[in-house]
């Protein structure tokens, strides 16, 4: 065995001193608005135990403009290392390196992030299957660019470059994104993008996760430019939630599994909300075990304000919503429980700053529950659930004004 008394460790331990500094020069002023430079950088470290190689260091700079709202929304525009300088981000470790070693693992270039919670990144799974998506920026509607795939076939261990449904095709970009996995193992996805001339909702599937897929199909040409989507799946159909633009209601479309084209344009709740502008508030969609679908919708409506529920059995009309919250309650989630019922989750926004939780069993929705710290403004719940409970995961934002992830599980026991 090699051994390399008194070299330095590689990478950083108490015998290796790196400098490393992130500066943040972004002015902030009180209304919520902050724009400025960001400098950061590391001094040089060996990445090699026997000291042979070290990483060079690096300064970099970029940046950042943006606002944040009392009610606790973001919008932001972030250019990082505008100077485009080639950098080491990090590096892995061994015996004896030198310059040509694969122990470098390459900084961002040039990049330009175009990031709100609105707009999540999506993740389906069928066992150990795993298909994701995200939005890139580029030139297309409101900064947004083509969206991009990966796939994995063993858990998320590994993972390479899926297709895209769009591939090929002359669309910008691709955004608020809905992805499911059907009981019959396929893929489905829905997006919003403009090949229609204005912000559509389009569909796709994939028998193969994501190696190849169908050709787009259309819901609705033109709707509300940036709510997000939602998916479910009842009776061999895949049912897609949108907003709609004339009203901006919630709407419903349905296609077969495995079908191509969409049909329908069914007004989830009417509220007839009559109003030019985009809420950035989408829903939730999700199957019960008696078969019936179930809707959360949120409204800005005169005399309807907040979240909604609504129920469907048969293909039969939707039932009169049922509100859940303040009327203040905004961004919603919805999923089906192993033990026959619902959870729901929203947050209230400025009302009292806390994401809520409920439970949907035997046909009425208990106590909601509060979840995170008010003075962290938590937000934006997104659900999952497995055969003993549900998960609950949202984002709250420390006293640096960055936000993190929370979670939490809670148990399937009957209230």
């Amino acid at each position: 065995m090699e051994l390399f008394a008194d070299n330095h460790y590689a990478v950083t331990d108490a015998t290796t001193l790196i400098a490393s500094a992130r500066v943040d020069l972004r002015a902030r002023h009180a209304n919520g608005a902050y724009a400025g430079p960001v400098i950061e950088g590391t001094s040089g470290y060996p990445v090699d135990f026997a000291n042979n190689e070290d990483a060079d260091s690096f300064v970099i700079w970029g940046v950042g403009a943006g606002y944040r709202s009392p009610e606790g929304w973001r919008v932001f525009l972030d250019g990082r290392n505008l100077g485009d300088r080639t950098y080491a981000a990090n590096t892995g470790v061994v015996d004896s390196a030198d310059a040509n070693s694969a122990v470098y693992n390459p900084g961002a270039p040039r990049s330009v992030y175009r990031v709100h919670r609105s707009n999540d990144l999506r993740i389906a799974a069928d066992g150990e299957r795993l298909l994701v998506v995200w939005q890139t920026t580029g030139g297309g509607f409101a900064g947004s660019g083509p969206m991009v795939m990966a796939r994995s076939d063993d858990g998320g261990a590994h993972w390479e470059p899926a297709a895209t449904p769009v591939q090929g095709d002359d669309t910008e970009s691709h955004g608020f994104f809905a992805l499911s996995r059907a009981p019959d193992g396929r893929f489905h996805l829905a997006w919003l993008d403009s090949r229609a001339g204005q912000q559509g909702v389009h569909h796709a599937f994939t028998n193969d996760t994501g190696r190849s897929w169908s050709a787009v199909s259309t819901a609705q040409p033109a709707t509300c430019e940036c709510c997000w989507n939602s998916l479910a799946h009842l009776d061999g159909e895949a049912v897609l939630l949108y907003r709609d633009i004339d009203p901006r209601d919630m709407a419903v479309a349905s296609t077969a599994n495995g079908a191509h084209g969409c049909s329908g344009r069914e007004r989830v709740g009417r509220f007839d909300w009559d109003v030019d502008g985009c809420p950035h508030v989408g829903g939730g969609l999700a199957v019960s075990t008696d078969n019936a679908l179930h809707a959360l919708v949120w409204t800005g409506a005169d005399n309807h304000m907040g979240v909604h529920h609504l129920k469907r059995h048969d293909q039969g009309a939707w039932s009169e919503p049922e509100r859940l919250g303040h009327p203040s309650a905004r961004a919603v989630d919805l999923v089906a429980t192993a033990d026959g019922g619902l959870l729901a989750a929203w947050d209230h926004g400025s009302a009292d700053r806390t994401v809520h939780v409920a439970r949907y069993q035997d046909g009425r929705w208990g106590t909601p529950r509060a979840l995170g710290e008010s003075k962290r403004r938590p937000g934006f719940p997104l659900l999952t659930a497995t055969a003993e409970a549900a998960q609950v995961f949202w984002t709250e934002r420390g006293e640096d004004g960055n936000r993190t992830w929370r979670f939490t599980s809670i148990p399937l026991i009957a209230e």
